[in-house]
Protein backbone atom coordinates (compact mmCIF):
# COMPACT_ATOMS: atom_id res chain seq x y z
CA UNK A 1 0.00 0.00 0.00
CA UNK A 2 1.03 3.63 -0.92
CA UNK A 3 -0.24 6.30 1.83
CA UNK A 4 -0.14 9.62 1.03
CA UNK A 5 -0.85 12.12 3.62
CA UNK A 6 -3.04 14.48 2.45
CA UNK A 7 -4.01 17.01 5.44
CA UNK A 8 -2.66 16.86 9.23
CA UNK A 9 -5.61 17.68 11.96
CA UNK A 10 -5.72 18.10 15.17
CA UNK A 11 -8.82 17.91 17.19
CA UNK A 12 -8.60 20.18 20.37
CA UNK A 13 -11.19 20.75 23.45
CA UNK A 14 -12.90 23.81 23.00
CA UNK A 15 -15.22 25.99 25.25
CA UNK A 16 -17.29 29.39 25.28
CA UNK A 17 -16.59 32.19 28.21
CA UNK A 18 -19.13 30.72 30.29
CA UNK A 19 -16.68 28.30 31.44
CA UNK A 20 -14.04 30.79 31.60
CA UNK A 21 -13.37 28.64 35.22
CA UNK A 22 -11.65 26.00 32.92
CA UNK A 23 -9.17 28.47 31.33
CA UNK A 24 -6.36 27.64 34.02
CA UNK A 25 -7.16 24.47 34.81
CA UNK A 26 -5.92 21.40 33.21
CA UNK A 27 -8.55 18.72 33.68
CA UNK A 28 -8.78 14.89 33.14
CA UNK A 29 -10.90 13.12 30.53
CA UNK A 30 -12.49 11.52 33.81
CA UNK A 31 -13.40 15.47 34.74
CA UNK A 32 -14.62 16.44 30.99
CA UNK A 33 -17.48 13.77 31.03
CA UNK A 34 -19.08 15.74 33.93
CA UNK A 35 -19.68 18.53 31.77
CA UNK A 36 -21.93 18.78 28.86
CA UNK A 37 -20.31 17.57 25.63
CA UNK A 38 -21.17 18.22 22.27
CA UNK A 39 -20.00 16.39 19.28
CA UNK A 40 -20.50 14.89 15.95
CA UNK A 41 -22.92 11.73 15.90
CA UNK A 42 -21.59 8.19 16.40
CA UNK A 43 -21.95 8.08 11.94
CA UNK A 44 -18.64 9.80 11.96
CA UNK A 45 -15.05 8.90 11.32
CA UNK A 46 -14.22 11.86 13.88
CA UNK A 47 -16.64 10.82 16.46
CA UNK A 48 -15.62 7.13 16.37
CA UNK A 49 -12.11 8.59 16.56
CA UNK A 50 -12.97 10.05 19.67
CA UNK A 51 -15.01 7.25 20.90
CA UNK A 52 -11.91 5.25 20.35
CA UNK A 53 -9.77 7.49 22.56
CA UNK A 54 -12.39 7.64 25.33
CA UNK A 55 -12.46 3.91 25.31
CA UNK A 56 -8.55 3.78 26.10
CA UNK A 57 -9.22 5.53 28.97
CA UNK A 58 -11.74 3.24 30.34
CA UNK A 59 -14.69 5.87 29.23
CA UNK A 60 -17.61 6.13 27.37
CA UNK A 61 -17.93 9.21 25.65
CA UNK A 62 -21.39 10.02 25.90
CA UNK A 63 -22.41 13.78 24.69
CA UNK A 64 -25.21 15.98 25.57
CA UNK A 65 -25.78 17.52 21.95
CA UNK A 66 -25.02 15.19 19.13
CA UNK A 67 -24.59 17.21 15.73
CA UNK A 68 -24.87 15.91 12.61
CA UNK A 69 -22.46 18.68 11.01
CA UNK A 70 -19.33 19.71 12.12
CA UNK A 71 -20.68 23.56 10.69
CA UNK A 72 -22.66 23.26 13.93
CA UNK A 73 -20.25 22.82 17.14
CA UNK A 74 -18.82 26.10 16.85
CA UNK A 75 -21.93 28.20 17.29
CA UNK A 76 -23.05 26.02 19.91
CA UNK A 77 -19.56 26.07 21.91
CA UNK A 78 -19.66 30.17 21.76
CA UNK A 79 -23.20 30.15 22.99
CA UNK A 80 -21.72 28.07 26.01
CA UNK A 81 -24.16 25.14 25.38
CA UNK A 82 -21.34 22.75 26.41
CA UNK A 83 -18.20 21.90 25.75
CA UNK A 84 -17.09 20.82 21.75
CA UNK A 85 -14.66 18.74 20.18
CA UNK A 86 -13.79 20.73 17.02
CA UNK A 87 -10.45 20.85 14.35
CA UNK A 88 -7.78 23.53 16.05
CA UNK A 89 -8.04 24.77 12.34
CA UNK A 90 -11.21 25.85 11.85
CA UNK A 91 -11.60 27.17 15.82
CA UNK A 92 -7.63 29.19 15.94
CA UNK A 93 -9.88 32.65 14.61
CA UNK A 94 -12.26 32.48 17.10
CA UNK A 95 -9.58 31.07 19.89
CA UNK A 96 -7.38 34.52 19.17
CA UNK A 97 -11.02 36.84 19.02
CA UNK A 98 -11.31 35.78 22.53
CA UNK A 99 -14.89 34.07 21.57
CA UNK A 100 -13.73 30.28 22.63
CA UNK A 101 -10.71 28.99 24.03
CA UNK A 102 -8.52 25.36 24.11
CA UNK A 103 -9.34 23.33 27.41
CA UNK A 104 -6.15 22.02 28.52
CA UNK A 105 -6.71 18.35 28.76
CA UNK A 106 -4.33 16.06 30.68
CA UNK A 107 -4.52 13.04 27.88
CA UNK A 108 -4.15 14.74 24.83
CA UNK A 109 -5.74 14.08 21.85
CA UNK A 110 -3.21 12.49 18.81
CA UNK A 111 -3.27 14.13 15.88
CA UNK A 112 -4.38 12.19 12.61
CA UNK A 113 -4.28 12.53 9.04
CA UNK A 114 -6.76 12.49 5.78
CA UNK A 115 -4.41 10.21 3.78
CA UNK A 116 -5.05 9.00 0.01
CA UNK A 117 -4.59 5.00 0.12
CA UNK A 118 -3.44 3.15 -3.25
CA UNK A 119 -2.29 -0.33 -3.85
CA UNK A 120 1.10 -0.46 -5.35
CA UNK A 121 0.09 -3.76 -7.00
CA UNK A 122 -2.54 -1.98 -9.14
CA UNK A 123 -1.31 0.37 -11.93
CA UNK A 124 -3.57 3.55 -11.64
CA UNK A 125 -5.54 4.31 -15.36
CA UNK A 126 -4.00 6.92 -17.39
CA UNK A 127 -7.76 8.63 -18.12
CA UNK A 128 -8.14 8.43 -13.68
CA UNK A 129 -4.38 9.91 -13.53
CA UNK A 130 -5.55 12.61 -16.09
CA UNK A 131 -9.01 13.65 -14.74
CA UNK A 132 -7.41 13.78 -10.52
CA UNK A 133 -4.89 16.23 -11.83
CA UNK A 134 -6.89 18.48 -14.29
CA UNK A 135 -10.00 18.78 -11.49
CA UNK A 136 -7.70 18.47 -8.48
CA UNK A 137 -9.29 15.97 -7.00
CA UNK A 138 -7.83 13.29 -5.07
CA UNK A 139 -8.94 9.31 -5.09
CA UNK A 140 -9.35 7.16 -1.78
CA UNK A 141 -10.75 4.30 -1.78
CA UNK A 142 -13.89 4.45 0.79
CA UNK A 143 -13.82 1.37 3.54
CA UNK A 144 -14.19 1.52 7.56
CA UNK A 145 -10.94 1.62 7.84
CA UNK A 146 -9.47 3.38 11.51
CA UNK A 147 -5.82 3.83 11.02
CA UNK A 148 -4.29 3.61 14.63
CA UNK A 149 -0.12 3.74 15.11
CA UNK A 150 -0.21 0.30 17.40
CA UNK A 151 -2.64 -1.50 14.64
CA UNK A 152 -1.61 -2.94 11.65
CA UNK A 153 -4.66 -1.95 8.54
CA UNK A 154 -5.67 -4.77 5.91
CA UNK A 155 -6.88 -3.08 3.06
CA UNK A 156 -9.37 -5.13 0.68
CA UNK A 157 -10.44 -3.15 -2.78
CA UNK A 158 -13.64 -1.28 -2.00
CA UNK A 159 -14.82 1.57 -4.49
CA UNK A 160 -13.40 4.57 -5.19
CA UNK A 161 -14.37 7.98 -3.36
CA UNK A 162 -12.99 11.29 -5.24
CA UNK A 163 -12.95 14.27 -2.76
CA UNK A 164 -11.47 17.46 -3.48
CA UNK A 165 -8.06 18.85 -2.55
Amino acid sequence: LNINVIKKLQDIVAAGNGFSYLKDKEISLHELVKYPLICLKNTTTTRNYLDHIFRQHNLLLRPDIELTSINFVMPMVKNNLGIGFMQYATTKAEIEAGNIFRVNTKEQIPPRSICAVTASQYETPEPVQSFTLRHRFVLLFTAPLYIFPQKKVRLHRPPLLLLPV
